[in-house]
């Protein structure tokens, strides 16, 4: 759902000669089978390429705009725009080494890849969505209750041959991840200890910013019309709001605990997630800078 509003006046007021201001708000969903939108990206499950479905690193729920422009008395210009967008989801994985024994310990759609598809019981794009970081902990606990400490697809294939029985593989902890790992697994293979959120938990960060630019038009030459040299300053997030978890920096999804990572970062650990600048002299959503410059019209 798109809604805009437009409004154009002549001298609203005395000291205003003319005011352009546009409203905006998008309610939206952005939906695929991966985190971001590459037409292929490598299946989340090879045996069913389908399989997951959930908003994707472009998704936003609600994103506000507003700007105004305004010529005021004396040849003075002020214009501002005003961003607030919700924040962006993360989909749940388990931590991986990339060792080949991992297929019995947390491929769990039993497709040979291991740290790619969702926990259990999530989807894509869960985390900032039908899980928010207060409930974190609450689904850690239904997943280990109801997917914790049992064999993958490829354990199963094992015990259907007759080669291991259930209790042998969950004697060699070749059993998912668990809050309670059975035995000394949770020690002897780290993967499988499943760590809880702390008190505090963040999620990504709602993204704001208000820029304002000021200029000053002036016709050094009476007779040459067109001719105007408008010197002006911009402030771009003037209230230097910090941003946290842009597109390129979100919160892990891994559940390793690490900070960083969606299980194991409080707002005393979200500093290196802050949008800075980029390559050039200025990035959306970056701290607070001016910007000097002439305006040459003729």
């Amino acid at each position: 759902m798109d809604v805009v509003l437009r409004s154009d006046l002549r001298s609203p007021v005395s000291f205003v000669h003319h005011i352009n201001a546009q409203v905006s708000y998008s309610l939206s969903r952005l939906d695929g089978g991966a985190s971001d939108v590459d037409f292929i990206n490598g299946a989340l499950d090879f045996n069913n390429p389908n399989a997951f479905n959930g908003p994707n690193g472009l998704d936003r729920t609600s994103q506000f705009s507003a700007g105004v422009v305004m010529d005021l008395i004396g040849g003075i210009r002020a214009n501002f725009i005003t961003h607030f967008y919700t924040a962006l989801p993360q989909t749940l994985t388990f931590q991986s080494q990339s060792d080949p024994e991992e297929i019995f310990q947390i491929d769990t759609v039993g497709d040979g890849q291991t740290g790619v598809a969702p926990v259990p019981g999530s989807n894509v794009g869960a985390f900032g969505r039908s899980i928010s970081a207060g409930d974190l902990n609450n689904f850690l606990q239904s997943y280990s209750s109801t997917f914790g400490n049992q064999l993958t697809p490829a354990g199963q294939a094992l015990v259907s041959a007759g080669l291991f029985s259930q209790t042998q593989l969950q004697e060699l902890c070749a059993i998912t991840p668990s809050l309670t790992p059975m035995g000394n697994c949770g020690s002897e293979f780290p993967i499988l200890q499943l760590q809880q959120a702390p008190a505090g938990e963040v999620g990504n960060g709602n993204y704001f910013t208000f820029d304002l630019r000021l200029g000053w038009a002036i016709k050094p030459i009476r007779g040459w019309e067109r001719f105007r040299v408008e010197p002006q300053v911009a402030f771009y997030n003037l209230f230097n709001h910090k941003n946290y978890n842009g597109p390129d920096a979100l919160l892990s999804g891994v559940l390793d605990g690490a900070a960083g990572s969606v299980n194991g970062t409080t707002k005393a650990d979200i500093a290196p997630n802050e949008m800075g600048l980029g390559s050039g002299v200025f990035s959306i959503g970056a701290p607070r800078s001016l910007e000097f410059g002439v305006k040459v019209s003729f």
